[in-house]
């Protein structure tokens, strides 16, 4: 409890000092606009989709890694029967 306490207070003090330096709206702005925050450079849609298709397929393919069950061993002898002779 007291771990999640201090995380949670760390990262809520992450957000509000991150908010104060302007970065939420740098990312809106790059994401929306295509605007390189710090520059007058602009990037074109067709570079912001061609990105945006990178990153979709990178996640997609992560995931589906991520997600392939493991392969079972498989065995080279079988066990041995206990109770054959009664």
């Amino acid at each position: 409890m007291r771990k999640a306490t201090i995380t949670l207070s760390l990262s809520l003090s992450l957000l509000i000092i991150v908010g104060q330096f302007g970065v939420w709206d740098s990312l809106l702005l790059f994401l929306l606009v295509g605007t390189v925050p710090g520059t007058n450079f602009s990037l074109s849609p067709i570079a912001m989709l061609v990105g945006f298709t990178v990153l979709a397929g990178g996640v997609a393919l992560a995931i589906a890694i991520r997600n392939e069950p493991a392969p079972q061993p498989s065995k080279k002898t079988l066990p041995k029967k206990r109770y054959s002779r009664i």
